[in-house]
């Protein structure tokens, strides 16, 4: 019976690249790199932390603003973040737009202004 050649290869000796190892590599690490960043990045979307979160704001709706009058139904996490996306975009237009005040319309004004000086000419 035949032997195979590979029955008298040393482990681990390679005599020729072939050129594939080195993409092989590569893209192993990728998406390795890829499914770690997915597995640590993913939102949590269980139903227990949905509830620990909703009841969480509830208890801070009791708190602070004594409200004990909670509709079967209504999401009161989502008022939160409605209420922290507004605060942010008030302090985002403030950051963004430090000395800008109310919008008046004095360009008619300026228009005005540089006509008159032609005419004394």
């Amino acid at each position: 019976m035949p032997v195979p050649q590979s029955a008298h290869a040393k482990p681990f000796e390679h005599s020729v690249p072939e050129g594939w190892e080195s993409s092989v590599a590569f893209f192993t690490g990728l998406s390795v790199v890829i499914l770690t960043a997915h597995y640590f990045f993913v939102p949590d979307t269980t139903i227990e932390s949905w509830a620990y979160n909703e009841a969480a704001a509830r208890l801070r709706l009791k708190e602070e603003h004594g409200f004990t009058n909670f509709e079967f139904g209504k999401h009161y996490q989502d008022m939160e973040e409605d209420a922290r996306k507004e605060k942010w975009e008030e302090l985002s237009n403030k950051t963004f737009h430090p000395f800008k005040e109310e919008e008046e319309d004095d360009d008619d004004d300026d228009e005005d202004d540089d006509d008159d000086d032609d005419d004394d000419e």
